[in-house]
């Protein structure tokens, strides 16, 4: 296999990531919504459903970190490009590359401390639904790895930035 074909090979997984990622967030999304409206009605007649509260944050922490993945894909994070808007390409490009590296480095480090986290939060269960605690951290674990895999993969193929391919830039 030559740079090329691996090249495509891993942008083509990565933009399946992506996909996932970014439906991932929209059904956490919608789930969260639909449990907080549930809570809320339960508790309007007073019949609590319990549950609900803990189920919607975990919905929630989903969300948060499979959509910062999808985002971290599209390189749509909020960026202030004061100075560099005055910088030349050349140096533009090596910041990025710096960037990128700094990025795939602390995500991978807190996606280890994210693991960390899951495995000892394993035999604790939540009060009202009885889920394991570990699942909270499971997203960060998730999400983090995907940063910086999504990193990774920009620095690998600096073309396959979504401004190159019509993304969020473009």
């Amino acid at each position: 296999m030559n740079r090329q074909s691996v090249s495509g090979f891993v942008a083509r997984i990565d933009r399946r990531i992506a996909a996932v990622e970014r439906a991932t967030a929209v059904l956490t999304l919608a789930v969260t919504l639909v449990l907080v409206l549930v809570q809320v009605v339960s508790r309007f007649v007073r019949v609590p459903v319990f549950w609900t509260e803990e189920v919607a944050r975990l919905g929630l922490v989903w969300m948060v970190f499979s959509a910062a993945a999808w985002v971290a894909n599209e390189r749509a994070h909020i960026t202030v490009t004061v100075i560099t808007d005055h910088l030349p390409p050349r140096v533009i490009r090596a910041l990025d590359r710096a960037v990128q590296v700094i990025v795939t480095a602390v995500g991978a480090l807190l996606a280890f401390a994210a693991a960390e986290a899951f495995d000892s939060a394993r035999d604790i269960t939540g009060s009202s639904s009885g889920l394991s605690r570990s699942l909270l951290y499971l997203p960060a674990l998730l999400g983090l790895a995907l940063i910086a895999w999504h990193s990774a993969v920009a620095l690998i193929d600096p073309s396959n930035a979504p401004a190159s391919r019509g993304g969020a830039d473009s």
